[in-house]
């Protein structure tokens, strides 16, 4: 079995000078608030979906990395255009122009992502931008329910799925919701109508012996990956963008942790060699550096499985694990003591001992591993804790 991604722009579509603007009914019924902050969004040939996050600069649209950049090249678009619905049609017929601020798409990471900024109008139909962007809940929890909208398919109508959240792993969310082509970088809500994540791709297997394709599961961009990613810019980057939909628990909070997994669809290691594998798809693969790392993640080693030298070549090295999210760590020739926040290595310096008590006991102390000064490459700093 072979662990693949499908990501889901959809493409070629219309040339940008054969786009239609459809004609607007004058007596028509609005979209819903979640349907009207929804973005119809095309970044030269790809066409996905997104969803308006600010009304701030003339607005920002969240959307992912793999429509607004070539995830080849890494080239970004030089222009992209994103509509909005502005009936009950539910088709998009409000055009703007519209640039990327801030694009990734990195499988070393598992960062999917980018930012649009809209720009000049460009069709004719009546009316202005949605009066109320979708806010973000970073606190969602597995088993809770989860909506998407998106248009897949190309220049059609708004479609929505319905499912609920499995999980968490590498900075996505996974969950049961069946996206499709043009979903990418739609909202995924919750059922309170805030926006939970956007969508990104289908992970499934291939069967070697039949061919056949097996869903895994349906993945988004988690908004607490979002916000870390942008946050990587500048302190509260993030507050440009998004607005929360319970900021003074998102601000009250000391930290955020989400339980997630380490994003492996299979452990091995090969008949020669005792060092482990963390098979992603794509495909690509990770290692774990040390035993202790895999100790963060795993109590035993009854997951792991044999793989050929050879098929294991077919994966590609894109980078280590990191210790697991909650962790405490330090470097060998430093002394302070971080927290490891999330499975892509985010690591926030517990500023006192006084701090560290308060927040894990008094043993505290003994809960610190090291890393090698070699491994701290595989982390990044994100904000003190105060």
């Amino acid at each position: 079995m072979r662990s693949v991604r499908r990501y889901l722009s959809f493409g070629p579509v219309l040339a940008a000078a054969s786009f239609v603007f459809l004609a607007y009914p004058a007596a028509a019924a609005a979209p819903s608030p979640i349907e009207s902050a929804v973005a119809y969004v095309v970044c030269e040939s790809k066409q996905g979906s997104g969803v308006l996050t600010s009304l701030a600069d003339g607005g920002y649209v969240l959307t992912v990395g793999h429509v607004a950049m070539d995830p080849v090249t890494r080239v970004i678009a030089d222009e992209c255009r994103v509509g909005f619905a502005t009936d009950e049609s539910l088709q998009p017929k409000l055009f703007y122009r519209a640039s990327v601020v801030h694009a990734i798409f990195d499988v070393k990471t598992d960062r999917d992502i980018a930012v649009l900024k809209i720009g000049q109008k460009i069709s004719a139909a009546p009316g202005s931008l949605p009066s109320a962007p979708l806010k973000s809940n970073e606190f969602a929890a597995p088993g809770d329910a989860l909506y998407v909208y998106g248009y897949p398919g190309g220049l059609t109508t708004m479609k929505t799925v319905s499912g609920k959240i499995l999980g968490f792993s590498r900075g996505t969310l996974v969950a049961d919701a069946p996206i499709t082509q043009g979903y990418s970088g739609g909202p995924a809500v919750d059922a309170a109508g805030n926006l939970v994540g956007v969508a990104e791709r289908v992970s499934y297997e291939i069967d070697e012996k039949t061919g056949q394709q097996i869903v895994l599961d349906y993945e988004f961009s988690d908004i607490s990956s979002v916000i870390g990613w942008l946050d990587s810019f500048a302190p509260k980057e993030h507050d440009k963008f998004l607005v929360h939909a319970d900021p003074a628990r998102f601000d009250g909070a000391p930290y955020v942790i989400r339980q997630e997994a380490p994003g492996c669809s299979h452990i091995v290691r090969t008949q020669t060699s005792p060092t482990l594998y963390c098979l992603l798809g794509g495909p690509h693969r990770l290692v774990f550096p040390n035993e202790a790392t895999y100790s963060s993640w795993y109590p035993d080693y009854a997951g792991v499985q044999f793989i050929s030298a050879q098929n294991l070549t077919e994966y590609q090295l894109v980078g280590n694990v990191s210790m697991r999210a909650g962790s405490l760590v330090k470097i060998q020739t430093d002394p302070r003591v971080y927290l490891v926040t999330d499975s892509l290595g985010t690591l926030r310096w517990i500023k006192t001992e006084e701090r560290a008590r308060t927040l894990f006991g008094e043993a505290w102390a003994a809960m610190v591993r090291d890393v090698p000064d070699v491994f701290f490459v595989d982390y990044r700093i994100g904000e003190p804790i105060e």
